[in-house]
């Protein structure tokens, strides 16, 4: 029976199932894992092919690459040699864009991750020599240009684009693990400077500006290291668009569950744009706003964003003048220091005895305030506390972070304070800029209390500030410390400790911490964690302990892979339970090019393992069960339309009398009106011994909202042998319409024209209906309201009759475009609205 069903899914991406217990299989002694260095081109276009060279060690026995994502599909692996490979991936036109993680695995287990981009526009190799201007290589705008800095190195780039063009450049290098600190130098033909730009401040410290293009239609574009360091392996990519960037963000979180507008300005927008979104019912410290779109395409918030609880506050605005505003104890109030040299304070009421912590979230957010925070009380004006970088004595942390034995980082440069009231007082909080900045990029959350009861689980997998990837493919470097690069190569029969740290405030209570996703042949036992009741004394201002679990691989396991996460509860005595995943911070380095730098690290909470031998062994006895080896998501899912994952089996299930396989959604998609089906048809994949195709179809109701839902693939085979796999699905709208928030003025007899433009979702290429709603008495629209197929830009003419009265004062208008969907009509209102008016009114 194939049925729709629900489930809960957290963990998703890669099976590697392992082989049948009745089976023998001839084993293989193993190496050391195999390890990328880098990889070149470091991105691909979509809806192309594209052939990397990646570099490291071991790779002469990696079997393929895992991890890429949806609408990536691996051609081929050729090996050359134990250094060197070149891979053939092909990428879907609707793939999703953004950095992508890439692991390469085989019989000696998986690597360390690399970091690539995938874009939609073309790239252009480097062409040496480009060390002079008159040199550089030409590339066309937009684009990317992509390039390799090696020692003494300075690259330079010849772009070609219509004159007065406002061209955004942005440097990708620490995203896709190359460290350097970059200098980006911008130039007429003649060599004349337009702009400059190095490190960008907070965010992911990459260089981005804004230029237009001369006369001539031609800048250059020089790169290099402040130190003129580099390395064979220190790849990047300039990435050339006309569409602008923000450096602003407000707010950075909001309440959980509810609807909340989010506003990015700075950079190169001409002015605010704002995006309205509901947000997650449970809160958590990572929430991804997605892209904001715009004319000339989309652009990603420049800051990190936290999911808080429903009683979170807005900074006023404006602000009053007279008294600052209250903020009470567990409440979490989120401002932005809006110029410089500004001081934001609130009024915090305290009894005698409260013991309060007050608390900064802003550089650790990608906020570019490093923050002052003082507390004076209400009666004199005398600082009750001060602090600036967060440390544990509440000094300052040399260079803004500390590391604690766990190797942690504990200080950084947001502040906190805790302080015990001597009398009933009104304290008076102040945020400030150590250095007297502000601006649109100096947002914060600040928070006052310890009521609320929270804890997080960081996995010690290795120092991250060690970025121990940057060394391991040195020659002469052995085996590393299983987790140490995020990924668990387990020989059978051996256990492998894995240690943690449970960081808590408030009363959480016991948190119990269990391995999920685990294949078949490891264990973990679960374990408990009882934290301190009392924080004692000069120690860091929250509930630490540190435990281990430990990994146990069966003597005789074979062969298998998956995604392992490590999943904590607890239970509060007030309030709902708790459900945090541990995570890890990862050294990520790739290459480093010499001087000072920041280290990159990236946080990961779900872990491959690898249990150690050759997938491709000879068999004696009956053939191998079905694998299900990927899932194949070929982009989003669109309101009113329907998605076909693939199950790519390794072999063919098809010869299996009870072979079966159900599609299971969450309960949160079965009420969005989202609906699974499990479909077996004609065809083929990959796979040489498919000969029919299973497909997860999904589909979506018009009304389903946009969104992350989870789905669950279950397989039953003969003998009763099942296996699970999951994957997320994203929801998107159709289209955007985009209208101007302007004011028409229109005359009795006369006319008006609004113009609507709509961005297109790939699969919208119907026709879409305009509707125009809230129209006064006596004007009526004269030119057609529907766009043809493929069209995205129409301009409607209102027309006023004579004898129809004026309008006095302003009417929005409501703008709604319709598209036609498979499965019915999708309706979307702009974000803007446009307001009506009589001209005469005005005279």
């Amino acid at each position: 029976m194939r049925r729709l069903a629900v489930g809960i899914c957290i963990w998703a991406a890669l099976i590697a199932a392992p082989i049948g217990e009745a089976q023998t299989a001839a084993r293989t002694r193993t190496g050391p894992p195999p390890v990328i260095s880098g990889v070149f081109p470091p991105g691909a276009e979509r809806g192309a092919s594209t052939q990397w060279r990646i570099s490291g060690r071991g790779l002469a026995r990696v079997a393929r690459l895992i991890g890429l994502g949806p609408g990536i599909d691996f051609v081929a692996f050729e090996p050359e040699g134990d250094t060197q490979a070149r891979v053939t991936i092909r990428v879907s036109p609707d793939a999703p864009l953004g950095f992508r993680e890439l692991r390469v695995e085989g019989p000696d287990g998986i690597s360390n991750l690399a970091l690539i981009r995938i874009d939609d526009v073309p790239q252009t190799v480097e062409q040496e020599p480009n060390d002079q201007p008159n040199s550089a290589t030409p590339m066309n705008a937009p684009g990317a240009f992509v390039a390799t800095l090696v020692s003494t190195d300075v690259d330079h780039v010849r772009i070609a684009a219509i004159p007065g063009t406002k061209l955004t450049l942005d440097l990708e290098a620490r995203r896709l693990g190359t460290a350097f600190a970059p200098i980006v130098t911008v130039m007429t033909s003649t060599g004349a400077s337009l702009a400059q730009a190095r490190e960008s401040p907070g965010g992911d410290l990459e260089p981005r500006l804004g230029v237009e293009v001369p006369r001539d239609g031609v800048v250059v574009v020089s790169i290099r290291d402040n130190l003129y360091g580099g390395a064979a392996s220190a790849h990047y990519r300039l990435r050339v668009s006309k569409t602008p960037y923000a450096s602003g963000q407000f707010p950075l979180g909001g309440p959980r569950g509810r609807e909340i507008a989010v506003r990015l300005d700075g950079g190169t927008l001409a002015g605010p744009i704002e995006k309205r979104l509901t947000l997650p019912a449970a809160s958590g410290p990572s929430f991804d706003l997605g892209s904001f779109p715009v004319p000339d395409g989309a652009i990603a918030a420049p800051m990190q964003f936290v999911v808080g609880e429903p009683d979170e506050m807005m900074e006023p605005d404006p602000r009053p003048q007279d008294r600052p505003p209250a903020i009470a104890v567990g409440r979490t109030m989120n401002g932005r220091l809006g110029r410089p040299d500004e001081i934001d304070r609130y009024r915090l009421p305290v009894k005698k005895g409260d013991k309060v912590r007050v608390e900064v979230q802003a550089a650790s957010l990608g906020s570019w305030l490093d923050s002052v925070l003082t507390v004076r009380d209400g009666r004199a004006g005398n600082i009750v506390g001060q602090n600036d970088d967060n440390s544990p004595n509440g000094g300052v942390a040399a260079g803004g972070r500390r590391i604690n034995a766990f190797g942690l980082v504990e200080g950084s440069q947001d502040s906190m304070l805790d302080l015990t009231a001597t009398d009933d007082d009104e304290w008076v909080v102040e945020v400030a800029d150590r250095f007297g900045g502000g601006g649109p990029e100096y947002p914060y959350r600040l928070s006052v209390g310890l009521d609320r009861p929270e804890f997080q689980v960081s996995l010690m997998l290795g120092n991250p500030n060690a970025n121990a990837a940057s060394q391991v493919a040195q020659p002469g470097a052995g085996r590393l410390v299983p987790g140490a690069l995020g990924v668990f190569n387990l020989a059978p029969g051996t256990v492998t400790p894995v240690n943690f740290v449970v960081q808590a405030t408030g009363a959480p209570g016991p948190v119990t911490i269990a391995a999920v996703g685990l294949p078949p042949g490891v264990h973990i036992e679960p374990v408990r964690v009882d934290l301190p009741r009392e924080l004692r004394a000069n120690t860091p201002k929250s509930r630490t302990s540190a435990g281990g679990m430990v990994i146990r691989v069966d003597p005789y396991a074979d062969p298998a892979a998956s995604y392992v996460e490590f999943v904590a509860t607890s239970e509060p005595a007030t309030g709902p339970a708790l459900v945090r995943k541990a995570r890890a911070n990862i050294g990520v380095q790739l290459a480093g090019v010499g001087g000072r730098v920041t280290p990159i690290t990236r946080t990961l909470d779900s872990f491959p393992l690898r249990v150690l031998g050759d997938l491709r062994e000879r068999f004696v006895g009956p053939p191998p069960p079905p694998v299900l080896r990927e899932i194949r998501t070929p982009g989003t899912l669109l309101q009113g339309d329907r998605l076909d994952l693939e199950l790519v089996f390794e072999p063919s299930p098809a010869g299996d009398p009870e072979f079966d396989f159900e599609v299971d959604l969450d309960e949160s998609g079965s009420k969005a009106g989202l609906a699974g089906q499990a479909v077996i048809a004609a065809g083929g994949s990959d796979s040489e011994n498919d000969a029919t195709l299973q497909i997860a179809r999904i589909l979506s109701s018009p009304t389903t909202p946009p969104g992350v839902y989870p789905v669950r693939i279950s397989a039953r085979f003969a003998g009763g042998r099942t296996i699970e796999a999951r994957a997320n699905v994203v929801v998107r709208r159709p289209l955007e319409p985009l209208v101007r928030a302007e004011t028409l003025r229109i005359a009795p007899g006369g006319s008006a024209v609004l113009r609507v433009a709509v961005l297109r979702e790939p699969g919208c290429i119907g026709e879409v209906e305009i509707r125009v709603g809230d129209v006064p008495a006596g004007v009526s629209i004269s030119s057609p309201t529907t766009l043809s197929e493929g069209e995205s830009e129409i301009v409607l003419r209102l027309e006023m009759a004579k004898d129809a009265p004026e309008i006095a004062t302003e009417r929005e208008l409501s703008i709604v475009a319709v598209a036609r969907m498979p499965r019915g009509a999708v309706a979307t209102e702009t974000v803007n609205r446009p307001r009506i008016v009589s001209a005469r009114a005005e005279e």
